[in-house]
This record gives structure tokens, sequence and C-alpha cells, in this order.
């Protein structure tokens, strides 16, 4: 019988380091997209993570718990993948040397699309 020299990364015995924070949002997606694949959202968080891994909030906390909050809001309501995926990075290219063209090379023109749209969403002024 042939031996398996690889597993497969949900196989493996140690734990990501991402697991603790990130289940919450992946059993929160799941629920409503229970045959989803979930690499992109795992890459999304691991780029957010990373990115802004040296940033704090005025109030102490880390910055990545906002675009967090941010991505379990947008999966709790039921939206899609490319979705909560920007909800994850959509202050990586305001906020860090990230840009929107590599946002586009590692997630697609669409997911690119929502993260630009939502960094102009503060140039817009309301009069309510």
């Amino acid at each position: 019988m042939a031996t398996v020299d690889r597993v497969r990364s949900w196989r493996r015995s140690s734990t990501p380091t991402h697991a603790n924070e990130l289940t919450p949002l992946l059993d929160a997606y799941r629920s409503m997209r229970p045959k989803a694949r979930l690499d992109n959202i795992i890459a999304a968080y691991d780029l957010a993570a990373e990115a802004h891994r040296e940033q704090n909030r005025s109030s102490g906390e880390k910055y990545i718990n906002h675009p967090m909050a941010v991505a379990r809001i947008v999966s709790d309501i039921g939206l899609d993948e490319a979705s909560v995926v920007a909800a994850l990075i959509h202050d990586v290219v305001e906020d860090t040397h990230v840009s929107l063209a590599e946002v586009e090379e590692r997630f697609g023109a669409d997911v690119a699309m929502l993260v630009d749209g939502v960094t102009k969403i503060d140039r817009i002024s309301f009069d309510s």
C-alpha cells in the first residue's frame, strides 16, 4: 500500500494561530452557507491580521477587532463571500502598505471594487 506524504491542512494536528479569533466568523458564515469554501475568508483574515499587526485603535484594542466585527455583521446578514472578504480587508488599502492592485490580484475584481467603494464612502457628505 502506498504511503501518503502530505496531509491536508484541515487534518493537521496543530491548530492555526488564528483559529480562536476566526472560528465565530467562520461559524456564522457557514450557518448561512453550509457547503461554502472558506479559503478566501481565511486568506483575507491572514492578510488583514498581518497588515494591521502593529496597529491599535485609540482605545488600545487591536485594530483587527474592527474588521472582524464588520465581517461578522456582514456574515450574520447573509452576504456573500466577496462581501465578507471585503469587510475583513476594507481598511488594509487605506491604512497599510497593501495596494488595491494587490487586493485585486489576490481576491479578484469584485472584492477590489467593494474595498475601493468602502474607502471612498467617507468622501460623501450628508445633510441629514
